[in-house]
């Protein structure tokens, strides 16, 4: 989301375009960050601003730029579980021809961090020898730690720091999304586009739902957590929705033991009532977490789930 990247990362686009009309620009740069930082929008920017002087995102250039479709900005991202030589080489090769449109060439590789060797050989030598003074390279990564050295080396660094949870909050609010819900977002991700995708989702809407009902059943002793449940048997078969529902149990709970404003600000008073239970929220929290690493191995999710409320039911 463009306009996100330009609210989000202001002073790295404003250090960009200073570097520009210096005429300073480093030939190759990495962004690194968290994702949801918004580092492919900052990549495209630096494009459109070679191609639009106020970066209008409405011109034909801003158009193609965005939609990746322009002959002179080209696209790399890893093929399966890596970026492969074949690819670089074709980087090369397009970039050794003469293109019919007029401009700056920029290139941008997304996930950098997945370069296999071969590949980074070959990119290594094309960043030392581009094909013409006017190409600049553009390489994104969320694990900088992972890249290669001798690409790192030739690179000018720019880190991209997380925007605060209050940014993000005014954010989802502004585009219609309700006060709890926008509190609670920004807790499983950073990225205003992905939080958007999530509350889209009505899966999301119904594990908030059953989670903030399950605390109240646990603090008022209703009934059986386990039973309570059974209801929606089934909906939990998958990775996904499982991680999503472990990560919402966990900030529930979490806001038992932590000091803070609850983020699920509509149930402050039952929030309260289980923190006089510390002991067995902390329990609670902690298999939690074990839930959270056993779903990376073969596990019966429905199973996983079923121990888990026993075990709260034995404990209340």
């Amino acid at each position: 989301m463009i306009n996100w990247a330009l609210k989000s990362q202001k002073n790295i686009i404003d250090m960009l375009k200073a570097s520009k009309a210096k005429n300073r620009l480093s030939h190759a740069y990495l962004f690194t960050g968290e994702e949801g930082t918004e580092k492919l929008g900052v990549a495209l920017y630096f494009a459109m601003m070679h191609y639009c002087d106020d970066v209008c995102l409405e011109c034909k250039n801003c158009k193609n730029i965005l939609e990746l479709k322009h002959p002179n900005v080209y696209y790399i991202r890893p093929m399966g579980q890596n970026i492969k030589k074949e690819q670089i080489i074709a980087l090369q090769q397009e970039f050794s021809k003469t293109s019919l449109t007029e401009g700056v060439r920029v290139y941008i590789i997304d996930e950098a961090e997945k370069l296999s060797l071969g590949a980074a050989n070959s990119l290594l030598k094309f960043i030392e020898e581009p094909a013409s003074q006017e190409t600049y390279a553009i390489l994104i990564t969320n694990n900088q730690t992972a890249m290669i050295s001798t690409i790192l080396s030739r690179c000018q660094v720019i880190n991209f720091t997380p925007v605060s949870k209050d940014v993000l909050i005014d954010e989802l609010m502004n585009q219609g999304v309700s006060m709890d819900i926008a509190r609670l977002l920004p807790n499983l991700t950073n990225s205003i586009e992905e939080a958007i995708t999530i509350h889209k989702n009505p899966a999301f809407h119904e594990i908030v739902k059953l989670v903030i009902n399950l605390g109240n059943n646990i603090a008022n002793k209703k009934s059986s957590s386990f039973l309570y449940f059974k209801n929606y048997q089934g909906v939990f078969e998958d990775k996904e929705s499982v991680s999503m529902l472990l990560k919402i149990l966990l900030l529930y709970f979490l806001d038992t033991l932590v000091e803070r404003d609850p983020i699920f600000i509509s149930e402050e008073k039952t929030i309260n009532r289980l923190r006089e239970k510390k002991e067995s929220m902390e329990e609670i929290c902690k298999s939690i977490v074990k839930m959270q690493e056993d779903i990376n191995y073969n596990v019966n999710y429905g199973l996983m789930i079923e121990c888990f409320l026993l075990d709260i039911d034995g404990r209340f």
